[in-house]
């Protein structure tokens, strides 16, 4: 006897992809040329970046990690949640355990390629550099003209980079246009570490 399906009673697909606007590249009015804003309407009102939620194999390694490393306060430890913040935020950070049997995604899977945090003067940026050595985190110094970017990894491979603006320094310049600058420090940092990839 044949099966007929109807629309109700089909098996449902996991993972179909859902079809949005978004979804068409070139569709006339979604151009947005460097340098613009969105039209009034559709500007967000007194929307911000909140917090970044990383998914880690093991909370007892990454806390310390990005307390003592990175410099963030522990705030709430809840099961297999921690969350940690640089101010008075109740988290910039959500740590969630997922076990050692945790899996990375393919390189070119669609994910987040790295969070970063912005350093607001050279001398941090340098201490920063410091602070890595002396931990032996391997890392990778970049100069893209727009600022200055120390690359590294967690203890779970997050894409991790420590920066500081350089639009409008001696030196720097107001767009990236895909040109690479350097050395930093008076020597060349892309040779130090294993590059984040």
């Amino acid at each position: 006897m044949n099966r007929i399906f109807t629309r109700q009673s089909q098996p449902r697909r996991r993972n179909r992809p859902v079809s949005s606007a978004w979804d068409h590249p070139g569709k006339p009015g979604m151009d947005v040329p460097a340098g613009t804003g969105p039209e009034p309407q559709h500007r967000a009102v007194n929307l911000r970046l909140g917090h970044v939620h990383l998914r880690v194999r093991d909370l007892s390694r990454s806390v310390p990690f990005y307390a003592f490393l990175l410099g963030l306060r522990l705030t709430e430890q809840v099961g297999r949640f921690a969350f940690l913040a640089f101010g008075e935020e109740h988290h910039s950070i959500a740590l969630e355990e997922l076990g050692a049997w945790a899996i990375r995604p393919p390189r070119r899977a669609l994910y987040v390629g790295h969070v970063a945090f912005e350093v607001g003067d050279a001398a941090s940026f340098e201490a920063m550099g410091e602070r890595l050595r002396e931990h032996q985190v391997p890392f990778i110094g970049s100069n893209n003209g727009t600022n200055w970017a120390l690359d590294f990894r967690d203890p779970d491979q997050h894409h991790l980079q420590v920066f500081l603006d350089r639009r409008f320094a001696p030196g720097g310049t107001p767009f990236w246009r895909g040109l690479w600058y350097g050395p930093l420090w008076g020597r060349d940092q892309k040779t130090e570490g294993q590059a984040p990839v």
